[in-house]
């Protein structure tokens, strides 16, 4: 894909050592470590190497982080996403079949120097923590990551949860006005059918796969840092356990959160008017284990390459939406990746 070397080349690799951290305790948990080795000649390197490494693990962490963010360009800018938003708004109240449709914006940013991808993790991770924070990186200075609310499925033995995340408000400077945010975003008549769309369709992939399906009565309001979503739990039992993973990936993905619905009918809209590729963004990633899989929706997201960096949100379309409002609410999703980058500056 133009604009995303190296990243779609098949990869599978075991790590060296794998530490685990309870964060709520604050303390190690399992220290693991991994070594194939081709003579005896080499346990010794090996063993240094590993001394190394776990003697870093009890330091603080030193994160060099550049400096000097130079500037920004939308793509669409803010009248043609007006544009597109209005013509697909008329779609949607048109079209006997067409549901709800997700638009996507990138936003270019670029800094004087390359920066390292793990200090911008790091400061997504300070930024917004209750989050899933994932980052693909394949070279020094190149990486795709994450700071998402939506957890796509996770699945231990044969249970499976999934998240319908939907609407979205932002967070409000005081207790009163966020708590105004939050009732607004409850009783709008347009997020209830956009997060419905996303509950139903959710319901009924899982519906495929698992002997019964249930999920939360009402939905609730999840609450993150910048922003703030309709959000109601689904889970299920599975029939079966073979070929499991790839399973739920082809059944479940993509969500209308990503693309809308019906998906070829979204896709169409959205291939019409986007005038970017998506790369990753909102695909899937995520860990495999034998008896887990956890996959993670890949929304606010960013791709970075050397000093470039474009940062992807997306919002969900339907019948009712205002372009302005959904131009709002890019902005505010833009600001949990954008507002952490732009603290390089300061440091």
């Amino acid at each position: 894909v133009e604009n995303w070397p190296g990243f779609y080349k098949a990869q599978y690799w075991v790590p060296r050592l794998v530490w685990t951290y309870n964060t709520q305790a604050q303390k190690s948990v399992a220290l693991q470590a991994w070594v194939w080795l081709e003579s005896e000649a080499q346990r010794g390197e090996q063993l240094a190497w590993f001394g190394q490494a776990v003697s870093a693990l009890s330091g603080p962490a030193v994160v060099k982080r550049s400096v000097c963010m130079t500037g920004g360009q939308a793509c669409p800018n803010h009248a043609e996403f007006i544009h597109h938003v209005q013509a697909i708004s008329q779609q949607l109240v048109t079209s006997d079949s067409l549901e709800k449709v997700v638009l996507a914006r990138r936003f270019d940013v670029q800094f004087q120097t390359s920066i390292e991808p793990m200090a911008v993790l790091q400061c997504l991770r300070e930024s917004e923590p209750d989050a899933h924070h994932i980052c693909w990186q394949i070279a020094s200075d190149t990486a795709f990551m994450v700071v998402s609310p939506e957890r796509l499925v996770y699945r231990k033995g044969a249970s499976v949860i999934m998240d319908a995340i939907a609407g979205t408000r932002p967070r409000g400077d005081t207790p009163e006005r966020d708590e105004q945010w939050a009732n607004a975003l409850i009783h709008d008549a347009k997020d209830q059918r956009e997060h419905a769309v996303v509950l139903q369709y959710n319901i009924d992939r899982l519906n495929q796969l698992c002997t019964h399906v249930e999920h939360d009565p009402e939905y609730s309001v999840l609450k993150q840092h910048y922003v703030q979503h309709l959000y109601q739990r689904i889970w299920g039992t599975l029939r079966g356990l073979t070929g499991v993973n790839r399973q739920l990936i082809e059944t479940v993905f993509p969500t209308p959160a990503v693309a809308g619905q019906p998906l070829d009918h979204a896709l169409g809209v959205i291939e019409a008017r986007e005038a970017f590729s998506r790369g990753l963004y909102g695909g899937v990633l995520g860990c495999i284990t034998p008896t887990t899989s956890d996959y993670v929706v890949g929304i606010r997201a960013l791709h970075q390459q050397g000093a470039s960096v474009s940062i992807y949100t997306g919002s969900g379309l339907v019948s009712g939406s205002n372009p302005e409002h959904e131009w709002q609410e890019h902005e505010t999703k833009m600001a949990t990746v954008l507002a952490p980058l732009a603290s390089f500056d300061a440091l």
